[in-house]
């Protein structure tokens, strides 16, 4: 199942503040063309902030131009996050995904 959240939003610190909920769901980081990263969180405006903070080196690396989320239930967002992970194949969370599918390389919807 494809991307169903939000449209993409500019990855700074202003835009996190003004478009990120601090509700449950999965978000995504990427740049023109490369997904980043998928996460989930019970606030993604938190995480998100976090994220741009530098908590993680390969994210850092792989300097997210972008980012979106997908309102989801605490419950489903495991399952959710792990679809996506398996579908986008984002660089950030290699190791995440279904073995089987390591290694497909994912362009961008938008």
């Amino acid at each position: 199942m494809s991307w169903q959240g939000s449209a993409r939003f500019d990855y700074d610190l202003f835009s996190i503040l003004l478009h990120a909920p601090m509700k449950s769901g999965i978000y995504a980081m990427f740049t023109r063309g490369k997904w980043v990263y998928i996460g989930e969180s019970g606030n993604m405006c938190g995480w998100l902030l976090r994220h741009r903070g530098g908590d993680n080196v390969c994210m850092a690396r792989g300097r997210p131009t972008h980012f979106a989320y997908e309102l989801v239930a605490a419950e489903a967002r495991r399952v959710r996050k792990q679809e996506l992970i398996e579908e986008f194949q984002p660089e950030c969370n290699e190791g995440e995904a279904n073995p089987c599918s390591v290694g497909r390389s994912v362009a961008m919807s938008w």
